[in-house]
């Protein structure tokens, strides 16, 4: 049974104040729980890259652990070119020129700009003339090599399924998959699974879900140690329908495991979008007090903030409908009505609507409800005629 407490109304008021103005990142940031610093990178404007980031998976920080540099795009090329013609007949030009363009130009006296077109013909005939690994030289059809001489009579006489099958026998796994992929989409699966089967590491099931785009199989089967990299990846390639219930399965993986992982679940809730899971974990085997209804309660409106900036909207049903009764009910006990009636109106879950009864009548305001009431009916004989 909920225990009274005098401060909670203060708290209540602070709490309105913040979400009135908007100020989800304070409420966040006051918090010392790590899901917090998650629920606030859902407010950003690409939620999946906030969270991935916090999960230790920054795009550039890997690449550069990597060492994948980063090559300036054709739209850099094209952009830097039409700086340096914009350039021509303005002193210090050749401070600018990039690395075989620098002509000798001390000022604007001596620039031509027949050079800079000259200069860049000239590195373009350099780029255009062959390498000597790119002169085309006779070949033989057939090969010294027992394992590609019979790959290539395979496919001289059409028996490509064979060649493949030679190529996977023999460890030719990229020659098998290109292969496939010229054979059609039946056999490039069949393939692709013969490829799985016998790859090894950690790696396979990545590039099988991926093929396949199945990423439930990451979730339901990885070690929970890897809790963090089935999120990122869950992050990085599933779709909008097929994410939250992604994260809400490792989630509920996580929770079933307990001890360390407990938190590891709220992350994966809270990156769900869906909060309802998380607040039942919250709230299963405890006795319900104005403080942690209080903090609950702040985890509720603030993720119906982040879901409100997406244009989605956060069912109040089930426990969290029974959370947000409870603290109607504190609020009414401390005669702020009024407060109390505001946290119902977004609901038709039985409890809520039954409090919310009650309160209108206390308030005087029944007669309204009663017409509001009739209008929600009325609308939805309308819409089930349609």
């Amino acid at each position: 049974r909920v225990q009274q407490d005098n401060s909670f109304i203060e708290r209540s008021r602070q709490l309105e104040q913040k979400i009135q103005e908007g100020n989800y990142h304070e409420i966040c940031r006051g918090k010392q729980d790590p899901m917090w610093t998650y629920l606030e990178a859902s407010f950003s404007s690409q939620p999946r890259i906030a969270i991935r980031d916090l999960l230790g998976y920054n795009k550039e920080a890997v690449s550069k652990l990597l060492g994948i540099s980063t090559k300036p795009s054709v739209n850099n090329e094209i952009n830097h070119l039409s700086g340096q013609f914009s350039a021509l007949g303005q002193d210090g030009y050749e401070a600018n020129m990039p690395d075989g363009l620098g002509l000798n130009y001390n000022n604007s006296e001596n620039l031509n700009g027949g050079d800079i077109f000259d200069s860049i013909s000239m590195q373009q005939q350099t780029i255009d003339e062959p390498r000597p690994s790119e002169i085309k030289q006779p070949f033989k059809l057939l090969s010294e090599n027992d394992v590609d001489d019979k790959i290539c009579k395979a496919l001289l006489i059409g028996s490509i399924e064979d060649a493949i099958t030679i190529c996977l026998n023999e460890g030719k796994m990229a020659d098998a998959l290109i292969l496939a992929s010229a054979a059609g989409p039946e056999v490039l699966a069949k393939t692709q699974q013969k490829y799985f089967q016998k790859r090894e590491g950690c790696v396979r099931h990545v590039l099988e879900a991926l093929v396949k785009d199945n990423w439930s199989s990451i979730v339901n089967d990885c070690e929970l140690s890897s809790w963090k990299e089935a999120l990122a990846i869950v992050l990085t390639y599933s779709n909008d329908e097929t994410m939250p219930t992604l994260c809400q399965e490792l989630g509920a993986r996580l929770e079933k495991a307990g001890g360390e992982y407990s938190s590891c679940a709220d992350i994966c809730y809270i990156t769900s979008g869906h909060i309802a899971p998380l607040i039942h974990k919250k709230t299963s085997g405890i006795t319900l007090n104005p403080d942690n209804i209080q903090e609950l309660v702040e985890l509720v409106l603030v993720a119906q903030g982040a879901m409100q900036a997406r244009g989605q909207r956060l069912p109040i049903v089930g426990d969290v409908a029974r959370l947000i009764t409870e603290y109607a009910q504190l609020l009414a006990s401390e005669g702020d009505l009024e407060t109390a009636l505001e946290y119902l109106n977004d609901s038709q879950d039985d409890s809520v609507v039954d409090l919310r009864e009650r309160l209108y009548y206390a308030l005087g305001h029944k007669t309204l409800y009663n017409t509001q009431q009739h209008q929600r009916q009325m609308q939805q004989q309308s819409s089930s005629i349609i």
